[in-house]
């Protein structure tokens, strides 16, 4: 998960660990590139802008790792102007969600990659008496 402000990371990680995923995130483009070479992730969710590179320039980054060839990219913005989305679908985005994002839109999403991949996910429930 590539993002800059650290309560979006924190708010759309958990999201993704109701699911069951495991997750990583960075707040920079560098960060990103420097996690996903040491272990590539199944998917990356990424802001189009980040502190230090653009995300269609990450993407294309991102792209140009042999090791990255299986990784699904989604783009995740709230920045959206006539074109970005054809934009990030042409650098190799797979998918595109514009903030503020529902969460039946991130189901959406991995749905399909667990399915090529075997895997389910199911919506992990907190225990009683838990808190945040």
């Amino acid at each position: 998960l590539g993002e800059p402000q650290e309560a979006h990371r924190y708010m759309f990680a958990c999201l993704l660990e109701l699911l069951g995923c495991q997750t990583r995130s960075v707040s920079s483009g560098a960060d990103a590139l420097v996690s996903v070479k040491a272990r590539p992730p199944d998917i990356i969710f990424s802001e189009l802008v980040l502190d230090d590179v653009g995300g269609l320039e990450l993407a294309k980054q991102i792209r140009s790792m042999p090791e990255a060839e299986n990784t699904l990219l989604v783009a995740v913005t709230g920045y959206h102007h006539h074109g970005i989305e054809d934009d990030a679908y042409n650098v190799g985005f797979a998918g595109y969600l514009l903030k503020p994002i529902a969460f039946d839109e991130i189901v959406n999403v991995l749905r399909p990659l667990a399915i090529a991949r075997g895997c389910t996910f199911h919506l992990l429930q907190p225990s009683k008496g838990a808190t945040a």
